[in-house]
């Protein structure tokens, strides 16, 4: 390899491979197709017949005694540098390498050096590579930037497969499990959290057996992660974030307004609740509730209305079906501040699901922002 400098300082490489010597004829006039010396040889036949030596004009070197070309020969490959009009200035801000700073001074003005590119410049002293100044990096490690809701927010995989089910499908068999699941509880669960865990359990198991007898590929169109554990962490983020918005936009204004316990106030429970009872609280809130909730609104409900009619459509309608399952029966107007609040829940929720992609996201999400709940229930009573 040859640099050759002009006078306003510019690198041009030029790889000798390509020219022989001045001479040289174009295309195939001067090559053996088959078996070629490795060296220049005399060019008889061209438009100079006479030459000064054996080897070409552009070589650095002259002999036959090599079996390879000499530009292949001891020369590295083209790195690849910079070529400006602004002479070395550019070039070397354009080459700098990146890493720790050397304890020596180095002057970058004027250094050249016939087989090295600009990149290599700074390392002649040592003999070193770019490969040991710059810090290694584990392979598949992921450079994280941030911690924030942009990063929460981001899809962390490809979006999932196309729901093989309608909608109008998904909420018919909710129904029945729903109402299967309401007789168990008036003849068998008085209580009204034991209640809540029979019905809801009672739909889930709907819901898994006829996925599992009329569309085997669900899981791939709810979407599931192939790292859960990092995915639940960063979604319970979002739910913590999510519970002090709603708690302090949404339910704290509207219980002043309505005259109505705040979140966390109570709901009418008191002190007294026996051991059982509350492990039936955190059993609804903790565990049945999210998996039963998230599974029909956003990984059915949601995903079938969005395949139908789009994201904004399905984001409102899920939301809604969400805030109407949170009505009480014994006490409808007592319940417009859970409903309420279960509506702008689902909204959210939603949205985390539609930017994730998957399941474990607004599971994860809606566990967070029931265990907040309830660690301001209990604190409270």
């Amino acid at each position: 390899m040859l640099q050759v400098l002009g006078t306003d300082g510019v690198g041009v490489e030029v790889d000798a491979a390509e020219v022989h010597d001045p001479g040289q004829l174009r295309r195939i006039p001067h090559h053996h197709l088959v078996g070629g010396p490795a060296r220049g040889e005399g060019e008889l036949d061209g438009l100079d017949p006479v030459r000064a030596g054996p080897g070409g004009a552009l070589l650095e070197e002259e002999g036959p005694r090599h079996a390879v070309r000499v530009p292949l020969e001891r020369h590295r490959a083209p790195a690849h540098r910079a070529e400006d009009t602004v002479g070395h200035g550019q070039v070397v801000a354009d080459q700098v390498e990146l890493g720790p700073a050397e304890l020596r001074e180095e002057h970058l003005v004027g250094v050249g050096h016939r087989d090295l590119a600009a990149g290599d410049l700074e390392d002649l002293a040592v003999g070193r590579r770019h490969t040991e100044t710059l810090p290694a990096v584990e392979p598949g490690a992921r450079l994280r930037h941030d911690a924030g809701m942009a990063s929460i927010l981001r899809r962390p995989g490809p979006p999932p497969a196309a729901p093989t089910w309608r909608w109008w499908e998904a909420s018919g068999v909710f129904a029945a499990g729903y109402l299967a699941g309401d007789l168990l509880r008036a003849r068998l669960a008085p209580d009204r959290d034991l209640g809540i865990v029979l019905v809801e359990g009672t739909w889930t198991l709907f819901l898994l057996a006829w996925l599992r007898g009329f569309h085997r590929g669900w899981t791939r169109s709810v979407g599931w992660p192939a790292r859960p554990w990092p995915e639940a962490r960063e979604a319970a983020v979002f739910g913590a974030i999510l519970y002090g918005v709603i708690a302090l936009a949404v339910a704290l204004p509207l219980s002043r307004i309505l005259g109505a316990a705040g979140p966390g106030a109570g709901g009418g429970r008191t002190a007294e609740e026996s051991p059982a009872e509350v492990a039936a609280v955190l059993a609804s809130a903790l565990l049945v509730a999210p998996a039963a909730e998230e599974l029909f609104f956003r990984g059915l409900l949601y995903r079938a209305l969005r395949a139908r009619w789009g994201a904004v459509p399905a984001w409102v309608v899920s939301a809604l079906a969400f805030g109407l399952v949170h009505l009480s029966r014994e006490d409808p107007t007592g319940s417009v501040v859970p409903v309420t609040v279960a509506v702008c829940l689902g909204l959210g929720l939603a949205l985390l699901y539609e930017r994730r992609g998957n399941l474990v996201a607004p599971l994860a999400a809606h566990e967070a922002f029931n265990a907040i709940g309830v660690l301001v229930l209990l604190t409270r009573t």
